[in-house]
């Protein structure tokens, strides 16, 4: 059991470590690539989510391996950030304070009632139903996946009836390179880090449109009044980890318009390389994609043709060693598929395809639009008035 001085300084140790990985990243990229403040964060957290990517695959060929990676990584970006410091160069990243902090101030304060009233002693039981009703234990399949690959063990035995290839692998590698320590706590406070950064997201929306100062911190308060944020910072399925990416994807593509062709050639990287990250966080955000591209189309509002060029090749260099992996290594690697789409819950051997064509096919007009106006009627629900309730 953990003591509440032990888990603050710990999680004020991890965090701030974080932020100065971050900091680091975006110099490096800034510095690199001649980027402007919206797209040297983006590129700052696609670096961040190649280097988790990166050892998620490590840890999976070789955990010693990756485990002198890491220290160099880590040593290496920390080295970087204290020269940053030293040359009195950190004074250009003043702008990046604010969504950082209100990432990691977000977190803690999460962090801070998730755990409090003794919940400190049963930590891997507490967040699947602390601020809501008991949920399924989705929010340690990244712990348990990571466990398995430090000793050396076949994950898909800890994920009962689930295979590795059907859960995307992106916070396990995240965890794997940022926890200082291998420790149940320590995941929750590094994945609890991760889902906050969808308010980087929302931040690059709001940096992206020009909002003025205090608009745009008002937007990222509000943010963090959101039920569905609280619950899911602290429930760690790494869903909001998607929605930082796929929000980071909406400034680039509807909140700013590169000129140059190298601007449009970066754009398109990122924006690619955003949208792979989000696809390898969880699945889900693949509803996100496909929305993406039927605004784009229907009001023409596509990027220059190199910038859709760049996303599309960028896009699979990322995700297709994902994809050779769930259909060559461990195969099929598409129960999410199947459940999202086709509302197929069960273990079945069709294949996506045949699957979606199954559930839909069966489906009269009537029927089809009745489930749309569900699914609408639940997004929905009381809204605008639910609005009103935090503040009753």
């Amino acid at each position: 059991m953990i003591s509440p001085y032990g888990f603050l300084a710990y999680a004020l140790l991890q965090t701030v470590t974080i932020c100065l990985l971050f900091v680091a990243l975006c110099d490096i990229a800034r510095r690199a690539f001649r980027l402007d403040e919206l797209m040297s964060a983006c590129a700052a957290a696609v670096l961040l989510g190649l280097l988790g990517y990166l050892s998620f695959w490590l840890a999976y060929a070789s955990y010693t391996v990756f485990g002198v990676v890491k220290i160099a990584v880590l040593a290496g970006l920390l080295a970087w950030f204290a020269v940053l410091v030293y040359r009195r160069r950190i004074g250009d990243y003043r702008w990046l304070a604010e969504p950082l902090l209100y990432t990691s101030l977000f977190c803690l304060a999460v962090l801070a009632l998730g755990f409090s009233d003794g919940a400190l002693s049963h930590t891997a039981l507490n967040a699947d139903h602390r601020f809501t009703h008991l949920l399924p234990a989705d929010n340690m399949t990244s712990l348990s996946v990571a466990v398995a690959l430090r000793f050396g063990e076949n994950p898909t035995s800890l994920l009962g009836d689930w295979l590795l290839s059907d859960r995307p692998p992106l916070q396990t590698g995240l965890y794997l390179l940022l926890g200082l320590h291998s420790h149940v706590v320590a995941y929750q406070v590094v994945a609890s880090w991760l889902q906050a950064t969808f308010l980087l997201g929302v931040w690059g929306i709001a940096f992206g449109l020009m909002l003025p100062t205090r608009t745009r911190r008002v937007v990222l308060l509000a943010c963090c009044r959101l039920p569905t944020a609280i619950i899911n910072t602290f429930y760690v399925w790494p869903k909001l980890l998607s929605v930082a990416y796929v929000l980071l994807v909406f400034a680039l593509l509807f909140c700013r318009r590169p000129e140059t062709c190298s601007e449009r050639k970066a754009s398109g990287v990122l924006i690619g390389a955003l949208t792979a990250l989000a696809l390898l966080s969880h699945g889900s955000s693949l509803f996100a994609s496909i929305g993406f591209s039927i605004v784009v189309l229907t009001f023409r509002a596509w990027p220059a043709l190199k910038t859709m060029i760049y996303g599309a090749v960028t896009l699979l260099a990322i995700y297709i060693p994902w994809v050779l992996y769930q259909n060559l290594i461990e195969p099929p690697g598409n129960r999410l598929l199947k459940w999202h789409f086709a509302g197929v819950l069960d273990i079945d051997h069709r294949s996506f395809v045949e699957a979606l064509r199954d559930s839909y096919g069966a489906l009269s007009w009537s029927e089809y639009w009745r489930g749309k106006q569900e699914n609408l009627h639940a997004l929905l629900d009381s809204w605008p008035s639910g609005l009103l309730d935090p503040l009753a």
